[in-house]
């Protein structure tokens, strides 16, 4: 588990590379580009989801600036490649390539420029469209849906469709305005656009903004708040976007000094936010570890009586502690049959949120789950009073 913390860190900041890269292709000096990448780092929303957990979304924002730069040198293979990329890293992630693809279409038409924005947007949209809708379509029928939920708010006539969403906002356009600037939601805009001193937004290239869709859609429309808190993944997609934003948007500046101060502003700003906002996160679960570390000792302690070579269902988070079984379930998630088909079952007393499928008749779920492993023939063999259980099979 360690390692993969690391590993997702290392896979973020291995950002700077694309993004560097995409400094140089557009004219912008080494000491800008050095400062650019900088600016990446101290970004309060591509820093701040690094003290959570492991997430599939952090593999989006170098492979979205990746794309940009196969994009902007008209390498065929690279456009492809990390095109195909973007897009396996979940359900939602053609969103991103179709924006671009949009974006290219819109900046051929109106430029008139080669045939390679027209034809590479044209063909990135087709397989963005193909791969969404094929995706969850599969999901749909094999397995639980896309999370559509997180949507609720623009869903008015009680479907669960993403099609109703597209028609909320086109037949009440200030109802997405309103959900995009709610109370909850200011604190995060200043968080993500203030750091970039408003660079997204500068430019006389008005299909670049077509870029700002993600952040809008994914960021700002839901009411689901954890895709509005610079703490969790959800930032990742549209963070690159932001950044090919303010990438381009310097390299248009025709006046030096100005280029500077503007990006200067940014890194100063977004350094303010680090500090505020990412610093005291980042040291409070070291700080948890010393305060409590008695405690998780204890827990430790407890959950060692499980041999490293017998198969275990626990509760979500003690699944990290046994990681390295070959077999290991996960109570929230496991089939009743999967669960008893373990030697040992560890249970947090107080991890609710595992129980919550056995929540039935006003009793607590971690009270029947007991009752029922009881009635498969479980003993409890070892605990830490109040707040672990370790079950054995007789």
């Amino acid at each position: 588990p360690e390692t993969l913390q690391v590993l997702q860190a290392a896979v973020l900041a291995s950002a700077g590379i694309p993004l560097y890269l995409l400094g140089k292709h557009h004219g912008l000096p080494p000491f800008l580009r050095t400062a650019l990448c900088g600016l990446l780092l101290l970004y309060p929303a591509f820093a701040g989801g690094t003290s959570y957990d492991i997430h599939e979304n952090a593999f989006l924002t170098p492979l979205i600036l990746w794309l940009f730069y196969g994009i902007d040198r008209k390498r065929i293979w690279l456009t492809a490649l990390f095109g195909v990329l973007t897009m396996m890293v979940k359900e939602d992630a053609p969103v991103y390539t179709a924006v671009i693809a949009l974006w290219l279409l819109l900046s051929g038409i109106l430029h008139r420029r080669s045939k390679w924005e027209l034809i590479t947007g044209m063909l990135l949209m087709i397989a963005s469209l193909a791969y969404f809708f094929g995706v969850t379509s599969y999901l749909a029928t094999s397995g639980d849906g896309v999370m559509t939920y997180r949507y609720s708010n623009f869903m008015y006539d009680g479907s669960d469709s993403l099609v109703t969403v597209i028609k909320a906002v086109m037949l009440s356009p200030m109802k997405a305005v309103f959900e995009c600037v709610d109370k909850e939601k200011l604190e995060f805009i200043g968080l993500t656009l203030l750091p970039l001193a408003g660079l997204p937004l500068l430019t006389r290239r008005y299909e670049r903004l077509v870029l700002l869709i993600p952040y809008i859609l994914v960021n700002l429309m839901s009411d689901y708040r954890y895709q509005h808190d610079i703490f969790f993944q959800y930032t990742y997609g549209a963070t690159a976007c932001l950044f090919y934003l303010v990438t381009v948007n310097l390299a248009d500046m025709k006046n030096r000094k100005l280029r500077m101060a503007v990006l200067g502003l940014a890194l100063c700003i977004s350094a303010a936010c680090f500090g505020a906002q990412i610093i005291p996160e980042a040291t409070r679960y070291p700080q948890n570890c010393k305060t409590y570390g008695a405690y998780y000792d204890r827990v430790r302690e407890t959950l060692d009586v499980v041999p490293e070579d017998a198969s275990v269902a626990a509760t979500t988070y003690y699944t990290t502690h046994y990681s390295r079984r070959a077999e290991l379930y996960d109570i929230r998630y496991a089939s009743k049959e999967h669960i008893f088909s373990c030697e040992y079952i560890a249970l947090g007393v107080k991890s609710t949120y595992s129980f919550k499928p056995y929540e039935t008749g006003g009793q607590k779920g971690y009270e029947n789950f007991r009752d029922m492993i009881l009635k498969e023939g479980y003993e409890l063999i070892a605990e830490y009073p109040g707040r672990v259980e370790i079950y054995q099979k007789r």
